[in-house]
């Protein structure tokens, strides 16, 4: 029966079903007891003050960027070095012989039967 009403509550109400489940001690929700320094400690203040610590030993706080940082990021990017640029006549004129003319024009709207 127990597993009937479980499944219900499962499939309807998963907040009901949660709280049904810690009711009949199918679930527990609370954190157990921890140990620091050599201790256990069952209190729930300390037990979030222990996770707490814990939490922030992992994570690092962000610092606040110096003003000369702050210029350097966005004032002056760093720009990536581009090689050289080669342009040929016959370059140009091999990529102009592969425009389709019943495409489109381009952003500069000269249709491809002029630049062809």
């Amino acid at each position: 029966m127990l597993i009937l009403i479980s499944i219900h509550l499962a499939c309807h109400s998963p907040n009901v079903h949660f709280q049904y489940l810690e009711i009949y001690g199918l679930i527990s929700s609370n954190v157990a007891p921890l140990k620091q320094d050599g201790q256990t400690h069952t209190d729930p203040k300390t037990k979030a003050d222990i996770l707490n610590k814990q939490s922030e030993s992992v994570f690092s706080k962000p610092q606040p960027l110096s003003l000369a940082q702050i210029c350097k990021q966005y004032i002056n990017p760093p720009t990536p070095k581009m090689p050289p640029i080669t342009i040929s006549i016959e370059g140009v004129d091999k990529l102009l012989q592969g425009l389709n003319p019943h495409k489109a024009s381009g952003p500069d709207e000269i249709p491809p039967t002029i630049l062809k």
